[in-house]
């Protein structure tokens, strides 16, 4: 059995003024594994075999913008979108 997995994380905050910020991000994984066995058998040797890879690519962006109405009241919106 082997596995493997990678990821990778840009983000960009911006700070309009002292009440309105946004963030980006772009974030990308990718986890693979794969497994395999075999069987020998019988008179004459037969033998049984299977193999299975996976490879699971997760690509998504978010965006988040922030409005700060005083200390205790703020507003926050965004989206997040799968792209793979």
């Amino acid at each position: 059995m082997a596995w493997g997995n990678y990821t990778g994380t840009l983000r960009w905050n911006s700070i309009f003024s002292e009440r309105i910020f946004t963030n980006l991000t772009l974030l990308v994984s990718n986890y693979n594994y794969s497994f395999g066995n075999s069987l020998t058998y019988g008179k004459p040797k037969k033998e049984s075999k299977f193999d299975w890879n996976a490879d699971l690519l997760d690509i998504r962006s978010s965006t988040t913008f922030g409005y700060y109405m005083d200390d205790r009241q703020h507003i926050r919106t965004g989206t997040d979108e799968h792209m793979a």
